[in-house]
């Protein structure tokens, strides 16, 4: 028994030295991997040959520091520059886990990628993809980005948009890769328009194509609104809808109309860079104020079409009757060129006067109108316009019936032209 005891013991010593010093070979291999991984001339050798391959798909890296980690398999990068077609950026720190390589299907799988302080600028919406096959297919299983910064300029319709404080992570389950955003500060720039300061949330889904918004919210505390929307980005154009309720004392110094509106509506919005009309705008209001005249029930549009804005009074109650009409800003600067038409029916004409604080001595009629003005923003209030009245006389009150012209000058004096107006049982002439 002792002899067969000393026999084990001898074999459970071999064992454990055999063991222990496979572990120590491990280990000093995983160190002298790691010298050699770590060695300068392997990291410039690593950071040459990311260079030459983004080289081949047209963009141009720059890579400040490069380091490897064994377990698990990852890479770190500093100061990293990218450029390519309308892109470039900038990120101070990322990190990429590795998970697979699938050399079959000529796939990098990515576990995580963790990007910090990204600067980002875009020139136009960036384009698909060119239709080659790529030799290598990069998948990135989950990425995070925090302290990102994004400038993006020549967007269509002279659109610009700036981000800051931006945070944004997705991962990827079953082939979906969904995500959300998270933007504290945000400007939006249209032509010479007054600058749209805001906030996003929102969450999205990539695919082969683009992004899809599913479903996002843009808020502007100092402008008093929230939106609700969503959209898509992909092959280089880009539809979002938006819809909430508007401030239209902010749309007044958005288009510089100079207080002429006031109060506030509902609208649903829709940006679309393939439609003729960028920017389309639904809008209905319960009241609203124009130039200090009220109105009822409104309802209308807004297009952005190339360089001006055009809107469209589909109807209004006011003082009785019904208003239509058209406006358009022929250009966001330097002039800012403004005209409008309006088509009335069977306005008050005791509540006109009074919107005009000029006492009617009793006069009442219905008025139909047709109406025109032109003022330039730069030199408002001067403007020029002209209208055609037609008063039909009722009752009770003072009848009054004929025809007026009315003209305005640059000056902006009133002038008026009754050849045949009818007071009550008198006929009268009034310039």
């Amino acid at each position: 028994m002792g002899g067969a005891g000393r026999v084990r013991y001898r074999h459970l010593r071999r064992t454990v030295i055999a063991v222990l010093a496979t572990v120590a070979f491990l280990l000093l291999f995983g160190l002298a991997v790691r010298a050699i991984f770590e060695a300068e001339p392997t990291r410039r050798l690593a950071r040459r040959w990311l260079e030459e391959m983004a080289a081949g798909y047209g963009a141009e890296l720059e890579i400040g520091d490069l380091h490897w980690g064994l377990l698990p398999p990852s890479l770190r990068l500093r100061q990293v520059r990218f450029s390519s077609a309308g892109v470039d950026a900038e990120v101070d720190a990322v990190q990429v886990d590795l998970s697979k390589i699938r050399l079959a299907q000529r796939t990098v799988e990515l576990g995580r990628v963790a990007a910090r302080g990204v600067r980002l600028s875009f020139a136009g919406l960036p384009r698909g993809a060119a239709s080659r096959q790529p030799q290598l297919k990069v998948r990135v299983r989950q990425l995070s980005l925090e302290d990102l910064e994004f400038e993006g300029v020549d967007f269509p319709g002279k659109i610009a948009l700036v981000l800051d404080g931006v945070r944004s992570s997705w991962s990827t389950q079953d082939e979906e890769s969904r995500g959300f955003a998270e933007v504290t500060i945000a400007q939006l720039n249209i032509g010479r328009m007054e600058p749209l300061d805001f906030s996003v949330v929102s969450r999205f889904v990539i695919d082969e194509s683009g992004i899809d918004f599913e479903n996002y919210r843009v808020e502007s505390e100092g402008e008093g609104f929230e939106f609700q929307g969503r959209g898509r980005i992909g092959g280089g154009d880009a539809r979002f809808e938006v819809r909430g309720p508007i401030n239209i004392g902010w749309l007044d110094g958005f288009v510089r109309t100079h207080g002429l509106l006031d109060g506030a509506a509902d609208v649903a919005v829709a940006l679309d860079t393939r439609a003729p009309a960028l920017i389309e705008a639904d809008i209905s209001a319960r009241h609203l104020e124009v130039a200090g005249f009220p109105l009822d029930d409104v309802e209308g549009r807004l297009a952005l079409v190339n360089r001006s804005l055009r809107g469209t009074l589909t109807q209004a109650r006011f003082h009785g009757g019904t208003l239509s009409g058209r406006y358009v800003l022929g250009d966001f600067g330097p002039r800012y060129s403004h005209s409008v038409h309006l088509e009335g029916e069977r306005l008050s004409l005791k509540g006109l006067l009074d919107d005009l604080k000029v006492e009617s001595a009793g006069l009442a009629a219905t008025i139909d109108l047709s109406a025109d003005g032109r003022w330039d923003g730069r030199s408002f209030p001067a403007g020029n316009g002209d209208a055609d009245l037609v008063l039909r006389g009722v009752t009770p009150g003072v009848p009054v019936s004929g025809a007026v012209d009315v003209a305005l000058t640059g000056e902006g004096f009133l002038l008026f032209d009754a050849q045949n107006l009818a007071i009550g049982q008198s006929n009268a002439r009034w310039q």
